[in-house]
């Protein structure tokens, strides 16, 4: 399926320990950025015209 080279894409099957440590805190700080990019992006919308 989906070559091993792509966490992006491999992560929704593949756990985190098969793709080794640097890999499982790569994913951690996504997430982590996802959330914020998410907090900012609602501040975003109520502020201005809302």
């Amino acid at each position: 399926m989906a070559p091993a080279y792509q966490p992006r894409v491999a992560r929704h099957f593949v756990g985190p320990k098969a793709l080794g440590p640097k890999a499982k805190k790569a994913i951690i700080k996504k997430k982590e950025t996802n959330k914020k990019k998410l907090v900012e992006s609602k501040r975003v919308r109520r502020g201005g015209h809302g």
